[in-house]
């Protein structure tokens, strides 16, 4: 049986990002892509409804969450969603794990963090909980190309 997660990143790989609904608690707000300008391998990120829940970006199904790298981003909705370094959307003063929000509605065909956190993410939370956590970066989008 395959997991959610493994599911929505399947489906991140081969569907063009429309934004879609999943079912009547979630649903599909942006999606994550591994180079520049919306190339390369991609993964989609979802929001509930029901809580602000934390999701993990899974690369391996089968094994501990391994990091992935983001360069490029577009959000659908106008939402706040937190990239975090961590697998649990937890941060840390000794900047293990590094948290990056990103503001919504739009794209980013480039990020440009601070280089040690490396691009890579371990989790991610999108919602209202993101305001109250504070983040240590921000990106900021532009409108989405026509």
């Amino acid at each position: 049986m395959i997991g959610l997660a493994a599911f929505f990143y399947l489906l991140g790989l081969v569907l063009a990002h429309q934004g879609m609904k999943i079912g009547p608690d979630m649903k599909d707000i942006g999606v994550l892509f591994s180079e520049e300008d919306f190339q390369g391998n991609s993964t989609f990120l979802v929001e509930t409804n029901l809580t602000n829940e934390c999701f993990r970006l899974l690369l391996n199904t089968d094994s501990e969450p391994e990091a992935i790298q983001v360069n490029s981003i577009q959000i659908c909705q106008p939402v706040d969603c937190m990239l975090f370094t961590g697998p649990n959307c937890s941060k840390s003063d000794d900047m293990k794990s590094f948290s990056v929000k990103v503001a919504g509605e739009g794209d980013a065909t480039k990020l440009d963090l601070p280089d040690f956190i490396g691009y890579n993410f371990r989790s991610y939370m999108c919602g209202d909980r993101t305001i109250e956590l504070g983040s240590d970066w921000q990106i900021l989008l532009d409108e989405h190309a026509q």
